[in-house]
């Protein structure tokens, strides 16, 4: 290789691996340094709501369904979940009569928790074909979760999870508080909690406190910083407009 050739090989390679050296050691830099977050990155303000973390029971079958036996649960879905009449002597829950649907943050007390065939008609699903564009119902075979309770001198049975086809489907932990909302969120001023116990939802109450006064709300119609919702409200339908987190109007709805 000519001399001038070979000299300039050199200073090539003497420039990539300067350039590569540099490359490296703001790698490294950047490594070392804190990350920085954008100029405009939306702040997210946390409540005192946010940090409570009511317990869960986490359970996978009857056996540990059984924990609740003898302890105060609280209602979740207030207004939403229906109960039966409960022979205690025959083991059944009566589900050809509805007796009525679980208040607000109800407490009750757990007498049982037992296993019972689901009716016939709840028994039987609609999927798609797989050979068309129609629909097929098929059989499957499932129990009921019953937790059962006492009211008013009688006893009744309430559904907290299936057995499908031997799957258990357990929903305990989405519909029942196992510690005293009261406690639970006992930051909130005690005329926000008396409103609440008598059932009334007010103007300036998020929307937790308005679903602990009067059951859960159906998602009417929402935007950047509104929501409306609509309450049944056992009855007594009602239209909530939250703004920013906090109820605007509470207004009847036909």
């Amino acid at each position: 290789m000519p001399r001038e050739i070979h000299k300039r090989v050199q200073i090539v390679l003497f420039i990539v691996m300067f350039a590569a050296g540099i490359r490296l050691a703001l790698i490294m830099r950047s490594r070392r340094e804190p990350a920085r977050l954008p100029a405009h990155a939306p702040s997210i303000k946390l409540t005192a709501d946010d940090y409570v973390v009511p317990r869960k029971l986490h359970a996978y079958d009857l056996a540990s369904l059984r924990q609740l036996v003898g302890k105060p649960v609280w209602i979740r879905a207030g207004y939403q979940l229906t109960y039966y009449p409960y022979n205690t002597a025959g083991k059944r829950a009566d589900f050809n009569h509805e007796a009525g649907l679980m208040g607000p943050i109800e407490q009750v007390e757990v007498k049982d928790v037992v296993q019972q065939p689901s009716p016939e008609s709840m028994q039987w699903q609609t999927v798609p074909n797989s050979n068309s564009n129609s629909k097929i119902r098929i059989h499957r075979l499932s129990q009921e979760l019953l937790a059962i309770f006492e009211k008013e001198g009688k006893t009744y049975a309430f559904s907290i999870g299936r057995v499908v086809d031997g799957d258990y489907q357990i929903l305990a932990d989405d519909l029942l508080y196992y510690q005293d909302p009261h406690q639970l969120y006992q930051h909130w001023p005690s005329d926000t909690w008396s409103a609440i116990d008598r059932h009334e939802a007010r103007a300036g109450m998020n929307e937790l406190q308005v679903q602990f006064a009067i059951g859960v709300g159906t998602l009417e119609s929402y935007g950047s910083s509104e929501r409306v919702l609509r309450y049944a409200n056992a009855g007594r339908p009602l239209r909530v407009v939250f703004v920013d987190g906090k109820a605007q109007s509470v207004v009847g709805a036909s």
